[in-house]
Order: C-alpha cells, then sequence, then structure tokens
C-alpha cells in the first residue's frame, strides 16, 4: 500500500516533457537529430548491401576466370582428341599458358590433381610434383583435400581459406573457386584476397560518410539560420513572445 502511495507521489511530481511544451530550438534540433538518426541508419544499410554487391562481384569475377582457364585446358585437350599432338605435349603447352596468364594485375592460377598433387603453381614452382594431401593452413583446413572434395562432389565450387600474398609467409584470408577437367583429372583454380574487398568497402565507406557528414553540417547550418530568423522576427521565443501579448492585452504595458 505504501509503495502504490509513493509511485502515485512520483507520478504526480513528475513532468514529462511534450512536444507542445518545448521550445523552437528544442523542436527543431529534435527534427536535427531524427534526421542525423535516420541518415546514420540509411548510411549503414548502404554500406552492409554495398559490401555484399562487392563479395558477390569479387566471386563473380573469380569465377568467370576460372571459366576461361577452364577454357584454354579444353581448348589443348581438343588438340589431342583431333591428333595434333600427343597428350604430354598438349599438357605441358597448357601449363606453360595457364603459368604465364594474370589477371587483374597479378592474380594467377594453379592446377592440381585429386591426389592432391601440384600439376603446376607459377608462383611457388617448388611445389609441383608435391602431394599436398597433408597441407592445412594455420586454421587447421587440409585446403587442398577441400579443392578435390568440392570439385569431386560439384565439378566446381568456393573455398575459404588461409594463405600467403605472393612475395609475403605471412597467411591472409581468401576465397578460391576450382574447377574439374575431369578427362586430365586436373583441378583449376584461382582466387581472391578478402583484404582486398575490406579495402575496397573502405574506400566506399570512407565516401559515403564524407557525403553524409556534408549533408549533416548543411542540414545544422539550415536549422541554425530558420531558428535564428523565427526567434529574431518574434523577438523572441514563440512561448515568450504569446505571454507578452497576453499581458499587453491585459492592460500590461510595462
Amino acid at each position: 500500500m505504501l509503495w502504490g502511495l509513493g509511485r502515485r507521489r512520483y507520478k504526480t511530481g513528475t513532468r514529462i516533457m511534450s512536444l507542445k511544451s518545448m521550445s523552437i530550438v528544442q523542436r527543431i534540433s529534435l527534427m536535427v537529430v531524427v534526421a542525423m538518426a535516420g541518415l546514420a541508419l540509411l548510411t549503414a544499410v548502404a554500406v552492409r548491401d554495398e559490401y555484399r554487391q562487392m563479395a558477390e562481384g569479387y566471386e563473380r569475377n573469380v569465377k568467370s576466370q576460372v571459366e576461361v582457364a577452364h577454357g584454354l585446358i579444353a581448348h589443348f585437350h581438343a588438340l589431342v582428341r583431333n591428333g595434333g599432338m600427343s597428350r604430354a605435349r598438349e599438357q605441358e603447352a597448357a601449363k606453360a599458358a595457364l603459368r604465364a596468364l594474370r589477371y587483374k594485375g597479378n592474380e594467377y592460377f594453379w592446377v592440381n590433381d585429386s591426389g592432391p598433387v601440384i600439376v603446376m603453381h607459377p608462383i611457388r614452382p617448388e611445389l609441383e610434383g608435391r602431394n599436398l594431401s597433408e597441407n592445412r593452413d594455420p586454421q587447421g583446413k587440409y585446403l587442398f583435400r577441400e579443392f578435390v572434395r568440392v570439385a569431386h562432389a560439384d565439378g566446381a565450387g568456393f573455398v575459404d581459406y588461409l594463405w600467403p600474398r605472393p612475395g609475403s609467409d605471412m597467411p591472409q584470408p581468401k576465397l578460391s573457386y576450382v574447377k574439374m577437367f575431369a578427362e586430365w583429372d586436373w583441378i583449376v583454380g584461382t582466387g581472391v584476397y578478402v583484404d582486398d574487398i575490406d579495402a575496397s568497402m573502405r574506400d566506399a565507406a570512407m565516401r559515403l560518410g564524407a557525403f553524409v557528414l556534408a549533408v549533416v553540417v548543411i542540414l545544422g547550418l539550415i536549422s541554425w539560420w530558420v531558428v535564428r530568423g523565427v526567434v529574431s522576427a518574434l523577438g523572441g521565443e514563440p512561448v515568450y513572445a504569446n505571454e507578452i501579448m497576453r499581458r499587453a492585452a491585459d492592460g500590461h504595458l510595462d
């Protein structure tokens, strides 16, 4: 009972500010804060969608590049089938062509078989001829076993793992796409480093953030100019001006 009485007293003694009781400065400030919150939310959604679209774009590019390399292998296989050259010579020619193939400056292709034995690797040729079934990345993933599993199960697919950049020993997150060429038991693949996507995303987010900041500054300046003009025209806050007019109407002209 005492608790209920105290609660009623608390409610009676507490004044909740309503929009009607707010000054014009407070109202416009509230409008600016709401607009800024809305812009922040829209920016977060836009950044998330941009990252998703950018990641999907990288995946499409990697997949299309592997399709090109796969088509190159198929071309040399067709020469063998048509009796132009021996299989061994055509495979060497295919490896030479893939070894020199690049896209986006320095991105490369590699080939392994179902062993998995490395057939061709342009950046680390010392791996060629080695069975990498026991090779694991720092997270413990048997990545070459995973290449073989994906290629045999679906014919092609994506695999994520850690692998050093060219010229570095520090493993970095990488997403690769591999595809099986069953006639030669070759699995050709290439990949993109995930931090490339993150770097591109940071650049895009900074550009978008600069635009939003400019909009917020302009909105703040316009709001300040409107408030200043309204208050100056009324001689003060509307509530204060209304009180002065009421007192003047009552005959209090001092």
